[in-house]
């Protein structure tokens, strides 16, 4: 199951992933998001083996090509991810804050120097500094 998670949540398949809510060719995709065509088809192999696109085959008056669009499993999957990323920046946010609020009482009742709290509060917004984008 963390291999699934690691695979699909990597920067290049979450950029597809919204390409992918939309029809597209593997050259589309490739010239737009400014990868190789090699490329586009690893991920739509790691896709399709955890159900994430549908492929498609587009015939008409030229020679068939192919197409891939998310899958609802997909949309579900990436609707649970956005949803789990949005609840983890939440409660980031919420310890942040619950912390700073700790080390201003702790600056108020005295329990730290003035020197101490300005490092503490350097090194929390430095170890959190994703939650305040």
């Amino acid at each position: 199951m963390y291999e699934a998670v690691h695979i699909l949540t990597s920067p290049a398949k979450l950029k597809l992933i919204d390409y992918l809510r939309n029809s597209a060719t593997p050259e589309e995709m490739a010239v737009s998001l400014g990868m190789t065509r090699q490329a586009v088809d690893k991920h739509m192999k790691d896709f399709m083996k955890f159900g994430i696109v549908e492929k498609c085959w587009i015939t008409g008056d030229r020679r068939p090509k192919v197409e891939f669009k998310l899958s609802r499993l997909g949309d579900l999957f990436y609707a649970s991810v956005l949803e789990l990323m949005a609840d983890h920046v939440t409660r980031g946010r919420e310890v942040m804050e619950d912390n700073m609020k700790i080390l201003d009482r702790d600056l108020a009742t005295g329990a730290l120097s003035e020197e101490r709290y300005i490092e503490k509060k350097n090194a929390l917004l430095k170890n959190l500094s994703w939650f305040r984008k």
